[in-house]
């Protein structure tokens, strides 16, 4: 049975972690730290999430207490039909570059290029709806902080969407993704 968290669900990572173990080849949460940047404590509890609900499973401590991690094959059948759910607008770039990588460990590069260059339209879109910095006549303090957090928000966003376009662009050009 697939968990209905995960089915109405646009959570990255439970599905990046999937690919990452399946398709990827990292199997042990030392993996996930090194080759992947993941933060153990970050990770462990939906790794626990998804043992619990049969999607993964973990052998019994190893060398150096590393334990091998597997995706089921009900794992498996979730990721191959539940990992374009992921492939959603997200407000935090990370989420973004965790989908865009479960689609090119699903060997979808085109979709990850597409999925980025759509991401950078909606943050380009989002930074233009903001009020311009400054549109306040009145000047007091709480003014002056919405004018100069108005301010970074746009060019945080325009920034995001800027990056995302370089990569999607990489992606266009990089044969180890074609």
């Amino acid at each position: 049975m697939v968990s209905t968290s995960y089915r109405e669900s646009t959570e990255v990572m439970p599905l990046f972690l999937l690919a990452l173990i399946s398709k990827g080849g990292l199997r042990t949460l030392y993996d996930l730290q090194q080759q992947a940047a993941l933060q153990p404590g970050g990770v462990q509890p939906v790794l626990r999430q998804l043992e619990n609900e049969g999607f993964l499973t973990r052998s019994e401590e190893g060398k150096r207490r590393r334990r091998v991690m597997s995706v089921t094959e009900e794992g498996e059948r979730l990721l191959a039909e539940q990992w374009p759910a992921c492939m959603v607008f997200h407000s935090d770039v990370e989420s973004v570059l965790r989908a865009a990588t479960v689609a090119l460990l699903m060997e979808q590069p085109h979709y990850a290029r597409g999925y980025l260059l759509d991401s950078a339209v909606d943050y380009e879109r989002k930074s233009k709806n903001l009020p311009a910095a400054g549109q306040n006549s009145s000047r007091t303090i709480l003014d002056v902080y919405i004018s100069l957090r108005t301010g970074w928000e746009t060019t945080r966003l325009e920034s995001a969407a800027q990056t995302l376009r370089g990569i999607a662009d990489t992606l266009g050009t990089s044969k180890a993704v074609q």
